[in-house]
């Protein structure tokens, strides 16, 4: 008899987000994709100089993972989807994934099919004091931490009024092709999985 394989929490979301036929609007794009934005293949892409945004808190969930006597567990064991948000997103975001394999991961993602660089400011980065400060390098929750089943989209300048209720700015799109993560704007130098040690 096989191992029975149990849902977690991710999978869960991605449910959720598949069942309102919204699977499209948050994966990578790539070339091949049919566009559940609306645009033509060649414009699923994030532009340069473009405003990246999240949604709700980023690490959350890898936080109560490694933490399982936190009060603040709702994000791991009841996620919330972004279905709602997302409508309002789709319509004038450039490109819209979730975070479910960690900032950095996913920001590298989008870099390299957008050949972009991300310019990403550390304290913009909208984070729940529970984690703020926790262990030394409470950073990996929020950089390379997943599950957080919130999305991060890209978006033109213009648009910033548009910008829904519960997202936060955090960086810019730019030249280059990779994700540079900056503290008092100082580039820091991200150790493994995005630890960042604080003195």
């Amino acid at each position: 008899m096989g191992i029975q394989k149990f849902p977690t929490d991710a999978d869960f979301c991605l449910e959720k987000i598949k069942a309102f036929g919204l699977i499209d609007l948050i994966k990578p794009p790539t070339k091949s994709d049919s566009s559940s934005l609306g645009l033509g293949d060649d414009e699923r892409v994030a532009k340069r100089s473009d405003l990246i945004a999240v949604t709700g808190e980023i690490g959350s969930a890898s936080y109560n993972l490694n933490n399982k006597n936190s009060s603040e567990v709702s994000a791991l064991h009841t996620p919330e989807s972004q279905l709602t948000i997302s409508q309002e997103i789709r319509k004038f975001a450039h490109v819209c994934i979730d975070i479910t394999n960690g900032l950095i991961t996913d920001l590298e993602h989008m870099c390299l099919q957008s050949k972009l660089a991300a310019k990403i400011s550390f304290e913009q980065i909208p984070v729940n004091p529970q984690v703020k400060g926790s262990t030394p390098d409470w950073s990996k929750y929020v950089l390379s931490g997943g599950n957080d089943c919130q999305l991060y989209f890209t978006f033109a300048p213009e648009n910033l009024d548009k910008l829904p209720n519960n997202c936060t700015v955090i960086g810019q799109m730019g030249c280059g092709t990779d994700v540079k993560v900056y503290v008092n704007n100082q580039e820091l130098k991200l150790g493994h999985k995005g630890f960042i040690h604080f003195s």
